[in-house]
């Protein structure tokens, strides 16, 4: 399992209960230990299937703007815990939006590489 503080996660060790897939299984992870990382609930709860270096970027955003979050962060309110799922979807929505726009963008810079059948039926003669 990778190292906890190398990836700079907000929570002690001791309060690390689960385990997270760095990419996630919805998107091809695999459950092998260099795939895994330690994590509180909540932090696993609020990632979901978001990138990882970007939800962690994300958390230390939130702990500079609000000192005290960092001591408070597993007692947070149920209000609280919603409000920054919100912005975990939010961002991660945001995410896939632009990588979606990366791709049609490369896509139309290269559809003079995109055949149609019958020219590849003309190249393959």
């Amino acid at each position: 399992m990778i190292d906890i503080e190398k990836h700079h996660h907000p929570h002690t060790p001791q309060n690390a209960a689960t385990r997270e897939h760095i990419n996630p299984k919805s998107y091809g992870g695999v459950t092998e230990l260099e795939n895994l990382a330690a994590a509180c609930s909540l932090c696993n709860y609020l990632r979901g299937n978001m990138d990882y270096n970007a939800f962690f970027n994300l958390i230390k955003k939130w702990f500079k703007r609000d000192d005290m979050l960092r001591g408070r962060w597993h007692n947070i309110s149920r209000e609280e815990r919603h409000f920054f799922k919100q912005i975990c979807l939010e961002t991660q929505e945001r995410q896939l939006r632009g990588l979606a726009k990366k791709h049609e963008l490369y896509a139309q810079r290269h559809s003079h590489f995109i055949f149609h059948y019958g020219e590849k039926l003309q190249l393959r003669a």
